[in-house]
């Protein structure tokens, strides 16, 4: 116990290491109980209602902007000026009006939706509509006998869904949980910038997939990188007093903080990104998802190292002239064989139970998920090499005349 002083003094030098991470992990509760768009449907209506405020206006600059709808009516526009309103997450259309017949249609930025004959026919200037494929917010801008129609896309309704198209709101991470109603005193209102109350936001039920917001997902990581760096420091530390008890409180701290992280969305909810999806890959309770399998692969070779780094050559030397010298060398054995079998089922299970193509001569159907899993299999590979080769170079001292154990004892270690 004489170590002990000298390790309650290392712990209190980087006790700072904990202080940041609890920082770090309460301001990415605040941020995702206040900040973020998806915690409530006020903060849903704030984020659209901005959204759709801020096309309304724009598009009143652009349609007062002097000379714009006489260079649409006259086609005096360049391709400049069209590439710019093709970028813009508003759609636009320009009719020219005859009183014999319905308004023609003169310009458009768009291909994904046409505006019904009536609706540049309204005598409204602003409202939403239905049309084919979704929900939009319209405003109308007349000048003399040219007419300018805007349609802001707020939820996509199509008929027919497929991988390109999903029905949702137009706007990204918005959760699936919410909708909007027409249903006066339900909801939270959206009004445009002219002050009228278009729709509602509801929340419908309460999604089992939780969104987190990504600036607290990424104070959630550098949090849980912090714990994990004052874990290594302080058994680092430990292992050099007293190796067994170092490696004991290494491993006793990374396994509990990972079995956690399968029960409880800390520090945040990893079945939210694909990476984490088992229709990717799923193989078990414990290599659930690919990402999964990556955390483990890397904590597998962060563990090796950890042990490669502190236990000693000599550490079994004691036992060189006693019978026990045989049970380490049968325990050795057998945890390269159990690690053997283990690492093939995962390498097995990567190629069977996974949509991951590892087809390298066929380069372009390999995609981002492949280079995940080429990291895992370089992880599995680095990991059981080092392993294996300390686990002999340890026995060797036992067994100095094995020709086999001398080979591999002058590996570079």
């Amino acid at each position: 116990m004489k170590y002990l002083p000298n390790i309650r003094g290392f712990f209190s030098n980087h006790i700072y290491l904990l202080l940041l991470a609890a920082w770090f992990l309460t301001l990415a509760v605040i941020i995702e109980t206040y900040w973020s768009p998806n915690s409530s449907a006020k903060g849903v209506q704030k984020k659209i209602s901005t959204y759709i405020n801020d096309a309304e206006n724009e598009f009143r600059l652009l349609v007062s902007e002097q000379g714009f709808i006489e260079k649409v009516t006259d086609a005096g526009y360049d391709a400049d000026l069209i590439n710019i309103l093709a970028r813009k997450k508003y759609f636009l259309f320009v009719y020219k009006n005859d009183t014999s017949s319905s308004p023609r249609l003169l310009f458009w930025n768009t291909q994904q939706v046409l505006p019904t004959a009536a609706l540049p026919e309204l005598r409204e200037s602003h409202g939403l509509v239905l049309l084919q494929n979704g929900y939009y917010v319209w405003n109308n801008f007349t000048k003399g006998d040219v007419t300018a129609l805007l349609l802001i896309p707020v939820k996509w309704n199509y008929i027919i869904t497929n991988e390109y198209l999903q029905n949702g709101f137009a706007l990204p991470d918005i959760s699936e949980e919410y909708d909007i109603t027409f249903e006066r005193g339900k909801g939270v209102g959206v009004k445009s910038v002219y002050g009228k109350q278009l729709f509602s936001i509801l929340k419908k039920f309460d999604s089992p997939t939780v969104n987190n917001n990504l600036i607290a997902v990424v104070l959630g990581i550098i949090s849980v990188i912090l714990i994990l760096f004052f874990i290594h420091i302080v058994a680092s530390k430990m292992a050099l007093e007293n190796v067994l008890k170092g490696i004991g409180f290494f491993m006793i701290s990374v396994i509990l903080i990972r079995v956690g992280s399968y029960f409880l969305p800390a520090p945040f909810n990893f079945r939210q990104f694909e990476l984490f999806d088992p229709v990717v890959y799923g193989s078990n309770d414990i290599q659930r998802s690919l990402g999964d399998l990556l955390i483990n692969s890397l904590l597998f070779v962060w563990f090796i190292f950890f042990l490669r780094t502190h236990l000693k050559e000599d550490l079994l030397y004691k036992w060189k002239n006693s019978q026990w010298k045989w049970l380490l060398m049968f325990t050795g054995c057998l945890l390269i064989v159990l690690t053997t079998f283990t690492c093939s089922n995962i390498i097995r299970s990567l190629i069977t139970d996974s949509q991951i193509s590892f087809e390298v001569i066929n380069f372009f159907t390999l995609n981002i998920y492949s280079v995940i899993g080429f990291a895992v299999l370089s992880c599995i590979a680095i990991g059981y090499y080092f392993l294996g080769q300390m686990i002999v170079v340890m026995l060797h001292p036992l067994f100095p005349k094995k020709p086999s154990f001398r080979f591999y004892s002058q590996l570079p270690y």
